[in-house]
C-alpha cells in the first residue's frame, strides 16, 4: 500500500514539472500578457460570446463573434451617416499574444477560419458624414486588437461549440 502511494505521488510530481515553451519576450501559450483578457467564446448557435471593439479610442462600434461555421466574423453597428471599416487577418501559428508583433500587410477580411494556436489581428476605423455637404470626413486612424486561440470548447456530444481565446488592444 505504501509503495503504491509513493509511486502515485512520484507520477504526479513528474507530470506537473513539464517545461513550457517560452518566447524571447517571455510569453507562452498558457501565460496571458498583462492587460489581456481570456474568454470562452461560444459560437452563435451556442450563446454567441462577443468581443467588443473599443469605441472610445477611435469611434469604432463593432464586435467580433464566432459564427455557426466556427469562423471569426465581424459585426458593425451602422449608425446614422457613419461608415465603418472593420477587418480581421490571420497571422498564422504563434506562441501566444506575445507572438503577434506586427500588423499583417495582407489577408484582411470580414470573416476568417478559427484555428487553435493561431493569432489574429482586428483593425477598425471610421468616417463620418458631414451634414449638409454630401461628403464624408477622412477615415480615422486604425485601432488594432490582437487575438490568440488557445483551444476548442467541445460539447458533451463531441461537437465544437466555441474556442477559448485571449485578446488585448494594440499591436
Amino acid at each position: 500500500m505504501t509503495l503504491c502511494l509513493v509511486a502515485m505521488t512520484l507520477g504526479v510530481a513528474m507530470t506537473s514539472c513539464e517545461k513550457e515553451d517560452v518566447d524571447a519576450d517571455g510569453s507562452t501559450t498558457n501565460t496571458p500578457l498583462p492587460g489581456s483578457i481570456t474568454v470562452k467564446m461560444r459560437n452563435e448557435d451556442n450563446g454567441e460570446t462577443k468581443i467588443y471593439i473599443d469605441r472610445s479610442v477611435n469611434g469604432c462600434y463593432a464586435y467580433l463573434y464566432i459564427n455557426s461555421a466556427n469562423n471569426f466574423d465581424l459585426y458593425t453597428y451602422q449608425e446614422f451617416r457613419t461608415d465603418y471599416d472593420v477587418e480581421i487577418a490571420s497571422v498564422g501559428k504563434v506562441n501566444g499574444l506575445g507572438g503577434i508583433t506586427e500588423v499583417p500587410g495582407f489577408g484582411w477580411s470580414s470573416e476568417v477560419s478559427v484555428f487553435v494556436g493561431h493569432g489574429y489581428v482586428v483593425r477598425c476605423r471610421y468616417r463620418e458624414y458631414i451634414y449638409g455637404s454630401g461628403e464624408y470626413t477622412d477615415y480615422s486612424d486604425y485601432t488594432y486588437t490582437r487575438i490568440f486561440v488557445h483551444d476548442e470548447i467541445v460539447s458533451t456530444g463531441g461537437g465544437v461549440i466555441g474556442y477559448t481565446v485571449s485578446y488585448i488592444e494594440g499591436v
